[in-house]
């Protein structure tokens, strides 16, 4: 008689774990279909952005030209 084996469960991978959490990995997907060039120009105009936005809070709370 033959028993009925089931299959092992796949692991959980680090990214359907990240996708269980709710993590939107279609964003990673997409930087990731970029190439390195690409990459290091978003981050670069990002921390711009964030630096900016750093003083310009700065003025606000500290005043100052």
């Amino acid at each position: 008689m033959q028993k009925n084996i089931e299959p092992e469960p796949e692991p959980m991978t680090a990214w359907k774990t990240a996708e269980a959490a709710g993590f939107d990995m279609s964003v990673i997907e997409a930087n990731l279909r970029l190439t390195p060039w690409e990459r290091i120009l978003n981050h670069s105009r990002a921390l711009n952005l964030a630096l900016q936005l750093r003083e310009a809070m700065q003025k606000q709370i500290y005043g100052g030209s």
